[in-house]
């Protein structure tokens, strides 16, 4: 769950380019343990927040959806720049 791709892997290598090996470990730990801070505050705090209040959940879905559609109007409206050579 917490080794996907992205951008700190991007900056943990090129740390560990840069710097070397040993000098990057600092930051893949500061890393991981970030993700570990992280989802342990999504799972039992804004998780139990949302089981407990499902209508602020449903608002916060129908918001998204709301949004989704949007980004794809937008994106069906928008038209190619052109470009000059």
């Amino acid at each position: 769950m917490f080794i996907t791709p992205g951008t700190p892997r991007i900056v943990i290598i090129s740390y560990s380019m840069n710097y070397g090996v040993g000098k990057c470990v600092w930051s893949a730990l500061g890393d991981v343990s970030a993700n570990l801070i992280q989802a342990t505050l999504v799972i039992f705090v804004i998780g139990s927040f949302f089981s407990e209040n499902s209508l602020i959940l449903n608002i916060f879905k129908w918001i998204g959806v709301i949004y989704i559609l949007y980004l794809a109007y937008d994106i069906y409206k928008s038209r190619p720049k052109k470009f000059k050579r």
